[in-house]
């Protein structure tokens, strides 16, 4: 409801009085002001003369209310059914279709002061052109506004456009989206999609919107729109029929645009591992970084791209669908020297420490050799070549199968293993629960029977 009369009713308070539109309002319905943001709740409704418990849209309606201080109340702002209203005042610049009137006095172009009028606020600001260097009588095209002071506009709203001074009208149009800031010339691309807001109906709101936000929930979509849910979701089921939209894990998204963006995330990781190519994969960390989507929507765009066959995970990392592993340079020559030394002492291989205190490279070695399989990790402290650590395992086993218990002793004589070697070995099958320590020996753990490919 914007507010065009604001006053005081003795033993009421405050009172304000506008046309409602866009939903119904209810005694004792939670509301918040505009611009004060203040939070309060309906106490009364009047609509032609009458008290009312509803008041329907369209109607000409007066409202009082209890939490909201009278003097917050004044002409030119608005009630809302929204309780928290940070999102317009974080969201300053209006992307708006407009239209000169064939008489105006003057064209637009960049920084032209004018007065935006909306519902009954009033707001000086600056314009700035999309893609036109000017905007003649006449002429339509898409402006960028920053008033003064942030606005209560939903995408949808009409309003007119004056000189400040003197007031003659220029033009007017419809609010097609809400922005934080003016765009930058060299990124004006990314706002392509306001070209299809501004010329359809609500069909093509909805899918400049897939366009801008690439997934979006199905409850969210146009959440700052002059439609009605329902009016959202009939436009969603259509361009969904049509083959224009899809759905994916309660996510809205254009076909098309979804495999745009797969591209270009695999495109970005393709040149991380150009200068990286002995990694299994990214952790999502890394991968956020490397996209130019925000987390939510990275996050739905790597599940489908799993799903779909795209990308693979392993474990808590991601790569491409079909890519291998390959070793160059300083990695190469690490893994090499560590491969070598692992070889030369099978049953008492260096401590890790001894390689990871070389640099970096020797790291990236070692998650190489742990990622491709090539050793296995026993505790903290040493790794083992995977075929030693494999006939480690397959000896315990056996162990197992013919005896209750298993002991440090046995593990020592069949390999001559120091007791060095020895209690890691038996603290990582009973981290891996093959084992299972009881006193000073070990039984069969609850994953003694899982072949070791599962482990």
């Amino acid at each position: 409801l914007s507010i065009d009369r604001s006053f005081v009713r003795p033993g009421i308070g405050g009172v304000v009085t506008g046309t409602l539109r866009g939903g119904s309002l209810a005694v004792g319905q939670p509301v918040a002001v505009w611009p004060a943001r203040s939070q309060g709740k309906v106490r009364s409704l009047q609509s032609s003369g009458e008290t009312v418990e509803v008041a329907r849209p369209g109607q000409r309606t007066a409202v009082s209310f209890t939490g909201i201080d009278r003097e917050l109340l004044v002409r030119g702002g608005v009630v809302s059914d929204r309780v928290n209203l940070d999102y317009f005042e974080h969201h300053l610049v209006l992307a708006m279709a407009v239209e000169l009137l064939p008489y105006a006095p003057l064209s637009i172009e960049d920084r032209r002061r004018v007065l935006c009028i909306a519902g009954t606020t009033e707001m000086e600001g600056e314009v700035r052109l999309f893609r036109q260097t000017e905007l003649k009588p006449g002429q339509q095209g898409i402006v960028f506004f920053q008033p003064d002071e942030p606005m209560y506009t939903l995408i949808g709203d009409h309003f007119i456009l004056r000189l400040p001074t003197p007031m003659v009208t220029l033009g007017g149009g419809r609010v097609i989206d809400h922005l934080r800031f003016f765009p930058r010339r060299k990124l004006l691309e990314r706002y392509d999609y306001l070209e299809e807001r501004a010329g359809g109906g609500l069909d093509a709101l909805v899918r400049s919107e897939l366009h801008k936000r690439i997934a979006v929930r199905a409850q969210d979509i146009l959440s700052d729109a002059d439609f009605a849910q329902a009016e959202i979701d009939l436009a969603v089921k259509r361009l969904i029929a049509a083959g224009q939209a899809a759905m994916f894990k309660g996510y809205v998204y254009a076909p098309a645009v979804f495999k745009q963006s797969l591209e270009r995330i695999r495109q970005r990781l393709e040149r991380y591992f150009a200068t990286k190519a002995h990694l299994k994969g990214v952790p999502m960390e890394q991968l956020q970084k490397l996209s130019p989507y925000e987390r939510e929507v990275t996050d739905v765009l790597l599940q489908f791209g799993i799903e779909s066959g795209f990308f693979v995970r392993h474990d808590d990392e991601y790569t491409i669908a079909g890519r291998g592993l390959t070793l160059a340079g300083p990695v190469k020559a690490a893994h090499d020297e560590i491969m070598r030394a692992l070889r030369a002492e099978p049953w008492g291989p260096p401590k890790m420490t001894d390689f990871t205190s070389k640099g970096k490279a020797h790291r990236e070695a070692i998650r190489v050799i742990l990622d491709a399989k090539e050793g296995h990790k026993c505790g903290a402290e040493f790794i083992f070549l995977t075929e030693v650590w494999d006939e480690i395992v397959r000896f315990i086993r056996e162990q197992l199968k013919q005896k209750n218990d298993f002991g440090v002793t046995e593990l020592r004589d069949r390999f001559g293993l120091t007791r060095k070697f020895t209690i890691p070995i038996l603290e990582e099958t009973d981290r891996l629960k093959i084992t299972r320590r009881e006193g000073d020996t070990r039984v069969k753990g609850e994953r003694f029977e899982v072949p070791e490919s599962d482990l």
